[in-house]
């Protein structure tokens, strides 16, 4: 973040070692750098939370318990929509489903598997 503070112009990181969560670092540094007041209005304007209810085909979205960028906050809720599984493993942090399981393949390569392939028979 220094090197990036040096060429990017109004960028200030002084405090960053404080923010102890994503919003907090969205509202001080993504929101405004993308033209949004806050990180509230920037969540509001680029969630894809208003889309799931459209969705049309099935759909598996896995988000860990222990995902350190979308915390609990973040799990859709009263979303009704029957093509959607949700599916919130304990274990996984964010895009970590990196352990082996059957044939060699990571543990969310295999779990994409087990729902689509029923859903072609």
């Amino acid at each position: 973040m220094k090197a990036k503070a040096k060429v990017m112009e109004g960028l200030n990181i002084d405090g960053i070692d404080k923010i102890d969560n994503l919003m907090d670092f969205d509202d001080r540094y993504t929101a405004p750098l993308h033209g949004f007041k806050n990180a509230i209005e920037y969540y509001r304007q680029c969630s894809a939370v208003g889309f799931l209810e459209g969705i049309k085909v099935p759909t598996l979205i896995v988000n860990a318990k222990n995902d350190p960028f979308l915390s609990k906050e973040c799990f859709p809720v009263g979303i009704n929509n029957p093509v959607l599984k949700f599916e919130f493993p304990d274990r996984g942090g964010h895009v970590g489903f990196t352990s082996f399981g059957r044939n060699g393949l990571y543990w969310s390569e295999q779990r994409a598997l087990d729902f689509i392939i029923p859903l072609s028979q």
